[in-house]
């Protein structure tokens, strides 16, 4: 009764909301550039394919790493899925029995994870691996990368346990949730995407997108974060090495809300959860990591607010491990030389690899979950 019901509000919407949607995007104004987030789809669609042919044999393990560009902007060869299956082979007697697969993507947080868990689920992980970047608990920056249009994944079935979720927060409403549904439901995903891409070319793609079915990025302060996000004219500086880093404004842009203290009760926590619960509902097993930080940098900046990190990183391990996930808390795993650049990323020097170091304390993990499991099959 529930599914046919929410097929019925899914209809509703999409007859509602589709034509007003049409006419907007014929009478929006010329922009320069868009992104358009469902080009994610794609990519992932190519990678979850390989994961849902994988070899199924009794003793194999599947590993879906999901996570932003902390995880894959290095080399392919030193990516953390990459460097992770390198460990995990290190420590099983039969390489090769656990699997990692890449499934990130630059910009992914606890929104995409929930979005598309129920499709990461369709692919048979055994278990999936979801980092915590800690810049997602900034409103701004998280607005920055989100991808609302992903909603349009859900399963009818998400439909009532969608609208109790801050969804809104990234600008999606009660009625962009049941147009983005209904979009996809009626096999339309593949020509939504087309449309989006063609709209974003020719440069009408920001009243469709922002107005019509993405909701935007909040307030216009925010939306000129978003687009100077990278910007951070005022905010960079140099350690002893030369390498890029923040100043204490930059820190307190991307870090702020995390060094003050945040509560379960954060947007993106409560996401995170209704993530991990659904992963759960189809038996796979979650690993929740939080992302290295810079915490000699920021000491050294006198940006530090121990008590306060302390308060956000206790809110994430309560919220990972009563939604039913496993969970390590590597934010302080390197020191200042292990990063490369203002924003965070890991060097991959001879010297200090750090998508290697990354992937060396979660390989045990790993192992230990594949290892229970297949005791269990025993």
């Amino acid at each position: 009764m529930l599914e046919r019901f929410a097929k019925l509000l899914v209809f509703v919407a999409f007859a509602a909301l589709v034509p007003a949607a049409v006419f907007r995007a014929l009478e929006a104004p010329e922009i320069r550039e868009v992104e358009v987030g469902l080009d994610l789809v794609e990519t992932l669609d190519a990678r979850l394919a390989t994961l849902d042919a994988a070899d199924r044999r009794e003793k194999s393990w599947q590993v879906g790493h999901l996570g932003d560009s902390m995880v894959v902007s290095y080399p392919p060869p030193r990516q953390v899925p990459t460097r992770l299956q390198e460990a995990v082979d290190q420590l099983v007697p039969d390489p090769g029995s656990i699997r990692v697969h890449s499934l990130a993507s630059p910009g992914m947080g606890p929104f995409d994870f929930y979005f598309l868990a129920d499709r990461v689920a369709d692919a048979r992980p055994d278990q999936v691996i979801l980092p915590i970047n800690l810049t997602v608990l900034c409103e701004a920056w998280r607005n920055a990368f989100s991808r609302p249009r992903l909603a349009g994944l859900l399963p009818p079935s998400r439909i009532p346990e969608a609208f109790s979720l801050p969804l809104e927060r990234i600008g999606v409403t009660a009625d962009r949730l049941l147009g983005y549904i209904a979009v996809v439901q009626s096999g339309s995903l593949a020509s939504w995407h087309d449309l989006t891409a063609q709209q974003a070319k020719v440069g009408v793609a920001r009243s469709w997108l922002a107005g019509s079915l993405s909701g935007g990025l909040g307030s216009e302060a925010e939306q000129r974060f978003a687009r100077d996000v990278y910007a951070y004219r005022d905010t960079r500086q140099a350690n002893s090495a030369g390498l890029p880093r923040l100043t204490p404004e930059g820190v307190e842009e991307r870090f702020g809300p995390a060094l003050g203290g945040v509560d379960p009760s954060n947007p993106s926590l409560e996401v995170l959860a209704a993530s991990i619960r659904s992963f759960r509902q189809h038996g796979i097993e979650v690993l929740v990591y939080t992302s290295p930080l810079n915490v000699e940098h920021i000491e050294a900046i006198g940006s530090a607010n121990p008590e306060g990190l302390a308060r956000t990183l206790a809110s994430i391990e309560s919220v990972s491990r009563h939604a039913g996930a496993r969970f390590i808390d590597l934010h302080d795993l390197l020191p200042d030389a292990g990063f490369r650049d203002f924003a965070g990323h890991l060097r991959t020097s001879k010297s200090i690899d750090g998508p290697k170091r990354l992937a060396d304390r979660l390989a045990p993990i790993v192992v230990e979950a594949a290892q229970h499991a297949r005791a269990g099959r025993d």
